[in-house]
């Protein structure tokens, strides 16, 4: 199942689980990340006064990116949530009506039943730490060439001068010849 049937929930919660195979999802290039394993989605969902409540946990393998040489990392994932969404009414459509900052940690479903792909999609991107390093001592990619700096020496003539001090280095030049 990879959808919740809203009309069918009550506020005694009830399970659910799905399972999405790494191609269901559309991770952009930018996104840095790209899954191993299938995504496996379960926890329980409840509706009280309109409200839909999830909670529950997405496991599956995934490969990183590494932020200096772009080199895949191994991660597993289990993030868990508790999201809230709200029925979409007019307010919500319109674009120039202020959210307060409780609705700022709700989202929105527009029908009947609620589409779990975009909820474990979501959750996968926020597991992904700020920085991933494929190791403390990662090299890089040469600024110049691209080359991986850990598998290999590039020949490139490194410039250590910031072009926004080269008018000091030249002075500093200068002075030394003199």
């Amino acid at each position: 199942m990879t959808v919740i049937e809203i009309d069918n929930l009550t506020q005694t919660p009830k399970a659910f689980a799905a399972r999405f195979e790494p191609l269901e999802f559309d991770f952009d290039d930018d996104d840095g990340l790209t899954l191993t394993s299938p995504a496996e989605v379960a926890g329980e969902a409840s509706l009280k006064n309109g409200e839909l409540r999830l909670r529950g946990t997405v496991k599956a393998e995934a490969e990183v990116l590494c932020d200096r040489c772009l080199t895949g990392v191994p991660k597993s994932v289990h993030q868990m949530f508790d999201a809230v969404f709200v029925p979409a009414s007019e307010d919500t459509r319109h674009p120039s009506i202020e959210l307060a900052a409780d609705d700022l940690s709700k989202g929105i479903y527009e029908s009947n039943v609620f589409d779990l792909s975009e909820l474990a999609r979501e959750q996968l991107l926020l597991s992904i730490d700020t920085r991933t390093l494929c190791r403390e001592e990662c090299k890089g990619l040469c600024p110049t060439c691209g080359v991986d700096l850990n598998r290999t020496a590039c020949e490139c003539k490194q410039d250590d001068v910031d072009p926004r001090w080269a008018a000091l280095a030249q002075l500093k030049n200068n002075l030394d010849k003199s």
